[in-house]
């Protein structure tokens, strides 16, 4: 580094959060599946929700990751169970990530920039990435969202 050049510091920040895996097989709800998943999904395994630990509801697991806060979701991933088959599995994320990695805020994404980047591939980079993924809904934003509606009633 030069004198008087600008220090950069590059700080990965991250974040928890909690993912639901609708109809993964029971016999593959165990430590070893769920850390492959949160690397599959760039993130680190931390927890199994307490109902997931006892195979209380079968319906689905739950489990909780850390991931980078400029993550961004994908829909389904592929597993593979003990017999080497390809298992398709959904990811139901409980919450979104609002950051931009561009200027670094959390009130919104790189998506909402007027002006929009094309990579190589002429596809927009731009694009909002929690577009395509299936997220829970809060209660808090179904007041926001019921609040909007009535207010042109």
């Amino acid at each position: 580094m030069e004198p008087g050049e600008a220090m950069k510091i590059k700080v990965e920040q991250s974040i928890e959060m909690w993912v639901r895996l609708p109809q993964l097989p029971v016999e593959l709800w165990n430590e070893y599946t769920f850390q492959g998943i949160a690397k599959a999904l760039r993130g680190r395994f931390l927890e199994k929700d307490p109902c997931t630990r006892k195979w209380e509801k079968l319906g689905f697991a739950r489990v909780k990751m850390e991931v980078p806060l400029s993550f961004h979701p994908v829909p389904k991933i592929t597993l593979r169970d003990g017999k080497g088959l390809a298992v398709p599995q959904a990811i139901v994320y409980e919450s979104k990530i609002n950051y931009c990695s561009s200027c670094g805020a959390h009130t919104h994404l790189e998506a909402s920039y007027k002006f929009k980047r094309l990579d190589s591939e002429g596809l927009d980079q731009c694009k909002n990435p929690w577009d395509d993924v299936q997220a829970l809904q809060h209660p808090r934003d179904r007041r926001r969202e019921n609040a909007s509606v009535s207010a042109f009633r």
